[in-house]
């Protein structure tokens, strides 16, 4: 891999990581709710974030595998030498 891109991806990771442990920290020193699990609008919150979670997972393979297989599929028949991460 040339040194460029392994340094962009060094640095990609940092940033990624570091942005993680700031969102981390600061819900965990300035708390969305104090309790999550106490009082009927909470749990409603929770319920309804439960219920988006199944059904972004139970979509995102119906949606995913298609495109992705169709993409394989219909890809180009050429790559410029630019795209490749060969020396």
């Amino acid at each position: 891999m040339p040194p460029l891109i392994e340094y962009l991806l060094g640095i990609k990771i940092i940033v990624i990581l570091a942005w993680g442990a700031m969102i981390f920290a600061l819900e965990y020193f300035s708390p969305y709710c104090k309790n999550p699990f106490k009082g009927r609008e909470n749990i409603k919150r929770i319920g309804k974030n439960i219920g988006l979670w199944a059904i972004n997972s139970l979509l995102s393979p119906i949606l995913i595998i298609p495109i992705s297989l169709f993409a394989a599929n219909h890809g180009l028949q050429w790559r410029a030498d630019i795209f490749s991460l060969t020396d």
